[in-house]
């Protein structure tokens, strides 16, 4: 599964790992192409991860999911953020 959000140095940029996507439609890089082989090589480990079959819910009670917080600001795993971003 993409990490849309993970940062990764793209070309000398820092770049979202789902802007990535549409990137490459763009420069029609194919499937099975040396140059689409080499990026997965490289940002795979970054940028893909694999979901845990139940995963934690944040917000989850016994009989409903309630939204997080948009606008509290807290750090998780050593990263700034809010809480809808965690």
């Amino acid at each position: 599964m993409l990490d849309w959000d993970a940062v990764i140095d793209y070309n000398g940029e820092e770049t979202a790992c789902g802007d990535l996507k549409p990137l490459f439609g763009r420069n029609e890089i194919e499937e099975g192409s040396n140059n689409c082989t080499d990026i997965k090589e490289s940002y795979s480990d970054f940028c893909c991860y694999t979901p845990p079959d139940i995963p934690c819910n944040l917000c989850e009670t016994d009989m409903d999911f309630l939204d997080a917080y948009t606008d509290v600001a807290i750090e998780f795993w050593g990263t700034a953020m809010n809480c809808s971003d965690a």
